[in-house]
């Protein structure tokens, strides 16, 4: 093989391990945002979780009798 014919064979080479390694990037950025989606809706719903707990709890404080009920002594 000549000089010529080993630097092209080379420049192909490197060009082919240039466009590998951007496709293997873009597949991995792609499965990472996937996960941060995924991520991001569990956050989500946690959040709303920790809202109605909150609401909840404070629904609670500010009435508190109309979670007890009792019932007074029958005179005899």
């Amino acid at each position: 093989m000549s000089g010529a014919s080993m630097i092209g064979l080379t420049v192909a080479l490197v060009m082919w391990g240039v466009i590998a390694a951007i496709f293997f990037l873009l597949v991995r950025l792609a499965v990472d945002k996937s996960n941060m989606r995924t991520e991001l809706r569990h956050l989500r719903r946690e959040v709303r979780e920790l809202k109605s707990f909150v609401q909840n709890q404070r629904n609670d404080s500010i009435n508190p009798v109309e979670n007890f009920t009792y019932n007074h002594p029958e005179d005899d």
